[in-house]
């Protein structure tokens, strides 16, 4: 798990997008799909 920062600001759980480690936060697709 985790949080990272949006590009729109807002506080994202990562808790599905630790697949991505590094800077989660710049993948759009990341975002899109905790967003759903």
């Amino acid at each position: 798990g985790g949080i990272a920062t949006a590009l729109d600001g807002s506080k994202l759980d990562l808790e599905k997008g630790d697949v991505l480690a590094g800077n989660p936060a710049l993948h759009p697709q990341v975002i899109k799909l905790l967003k759903v």
